[in-house]
């Protein structure tokens, strides 16, 4: 099996109309490695007004 050397992410979100108390959640984020093996993030998404 070769070894992985690169990949390549994707992923996104909107938040059109939103404050910093409403960005609060979860988003996912897909890699596509050069082997063809893939990989899942899930990013969690805190904001704390200062």
């Amino acid at each position: 099996m070769p070894a992985i050397t690169s990949g390549t992410a994707s992923g996104g979100f909107l938040v059109p109309g939103r404050s910093c108390l409403t960005l609060a959640g979860t988003a996912t984020s897909h890699i596509t490695w050069n082997t063809g093996q893939t990989s899942t993030l899930t990013l969690n998404f805190t904001c704390t007004a200062s």
